[in-house]
This record gives C-alpha cells, structure tokens and sequence, in this order.
C-alpha cells in the first residue's frame, strides 16, 4: 500500500505552524542574551516599539500600535515606561495640537543601534554553526516566502 503525500496546502500549514515555537525559542534567547550585554531591562515589545521609531521617525501612539496589534492601554503604558527610561518622548503635533507623537531620545537612538548590534552579533553566532549549504537552503527558503506572500 502506496501512503500519498500531503498536497502542497496542507505542506504549507504545517511547516507554518512549526515556526512559532521555533521563533519564540530563538526570540527569547536573544533577547534575554541582548538584556545583558546593553544593560538595558526592558521587553522585547520595548525593543519592537523603539526599533519602529528608529525606522519611522515619529509616530503616533496608536500608529505604533497598530504595527505591532497592540491595544492603546498596553501602548500607553509601554511608552510610559519608556519615557521614564529616558529612551522615547512626547512631541506635540504640528498640525494637530490634540495629537502627540512619540520620537527616541538621543539615548533610544544609541540604545536602539546599540540593541540592534547585539542582536545581529547574537544572530551570526546562532548561525554560524550552519553550514555554507544550509545557509544557502535557509536565504533561499525566506527569499521564497518574501516573494510569494508579497502577491
């Protein structure tokens, strides 16, 4: 008896559903590892509002938090707790006055480049046990997800 192969969907789903657990392994990891070496305690969605700003400029609380799929009370008090740290701050809208926007600091922005060389250096390390090969499958295989959920 012939068992026949899962359809290329139901490959998809599953392969899909492992990257999680797998991403989430990695992610705290790095992050715990990251806390460390910068000095810096604050969470990983910290991290993710601070790195928004660094690409974006200035946003809106609700901008940021649209991007990530956060609920405005938990993006108010995560930028609370950043500016405490002295990492973001308020700026008033030019066009609206009832607005607020929110920018790093000179301190975010050198935090923020400074998160992002230890995660990347944190990153090499993790791959660089993989050979070229591997490493070769692996950009191929995110170039092929890139291009095809960009349709």
């Amino acid at each position: 008896m012939v068992k026949e192969s899962p359809a290329p969907m139901d490959r998809v789903i599953a392969a899909i559903l492992r990257f999680p657990p797998i991403f989430r392994k990695m992610h705290r990891e790095i992050f715990a590892r990251g806390q460390q070496k910068v000095g810096i305690a604050i969470a990983s969605h910290h991290v993710m509002i601070m790195k928004i700003l660094h690409e974006a400029g200035i946003l809106s609380s609700t901008e940021i938090g649209e991007v990530l799929c956060v609920s405005k009370s938990q993006m108010t008090h995560s930028t609370e707790k950043l500016m405490k740290m002295g990492l973001i701050e308020k700026i008033p809208d030019i066009i609206d006055r009832r607005k607020v926007n929110i920018a790093l600091t000179p301190k975010g922005k050198a935090a923020t480049q400074e998160i992002d060389n230890v995660l990347l250096d944190i990153i090499h390390e993790r791959l660089s046990s993989f050979s070229d090969e591997d490493l070769e499958k692996l950009a191929e295989s995110f170039d092929n997800i890139v291009e095809v959920f960009s349709k």
